[in-house]
């Protein structure tokens, strides 16, 4: 059984600051990201999935930064309760965060309307994140479960449309992908924990520029 606490300290000896330094990177391109979603929405706010799609975000910078502070909390000497119960409530918070900012991504593929299921997948996300505590392996194969759906959705859409903007979000989905299966071995080797952080933010990264290109794009049409 792997416990919350070995999650709140999966970075191996040596490279406690450094990763903190990259989630916080992390937060901030996925910030940005939010940012060109909700100036998307600006220009036509008549389309709502482009606000879903900025909140998903907000979710996701959340939750690295809940992240952060957990990480930060974990390196502070003391035994009280009440820091145990802020680890653990640091811990929920950025499972939940991240698995329901990862789920409104997944959901926007579709072409229906989900607004009742966004409820209901809310539920079930808030009841894996307390299993999750007791095993965080379950954490990561959810978000590979909801990251590999959204990809597939983007690789068909670019097959039939050829759109280069598809074609980018597929990849940058695939990317980020890619990082939590590297997270779910994470317990076997804590370097591969580092390669994760790593490709994570490779794949935000690819991701915020092509946001910032879709932005650009409605700009001339406007």
């Amino acid at each position: 059984m792997v416990y919350w606490l070995d999650f709140v300290n999966l970075s191996p000896p040596g490279f406690y600051g450094k990763d903190v330094a990259i989630d916080i990177i992390s937060a901030l391109v996925v910030l940005s990201i939010g940012f060109f979603s909700f100036k998307n929405f600006m220009l036509d706010t008549k389309n709502k999935k482009q606000l879903l799609l900025s909140s998903a975000f907000l979710m996701l910078a959340a939750s690295f930064i809940v992240k952060i502070a957990t990480n930060i909390l974990t390196h502070t000497e003391t035994a009280s309760e009440l820091y145990h119960l802020y680890l653990a409530g640091g811990f929920l918070a950025h499972l939940f965060l991240t698995l329901f900012g990862f789920y409104i991504l997944y959901a926007l593929t579709s072409k229906d309307d989900l607004t009742m299921n966004y409820v209901i997948m809310a539920y079930f996300i808030l009841i894996l994140t307390y299993f999750a505590r007791f095993n965080y392996h379950w954490f990561y194969i959810t978000a590979v479960i909801f990251l590999l759906a959204a990809t597939r959705r983007y690789i068909l859409s670019y097959r039939k449309f050829r759109y280069k903007n598809t074609k980018l979000l597929a990849i940058s989905f695939g990317i980020i992908t890619l990082s939590q299966i590297f997270f779910i071995f994470t317990y076997a080797d804590r370097w591969v924990y580092v390669a994760g952080e790593a490709i994570q933010l490779i794949g935000y990264c690819f991701l915020l520029y092509t946001f910032a290109m879709v932005l650009k794009n409605a700009r001339k049409k406007k």
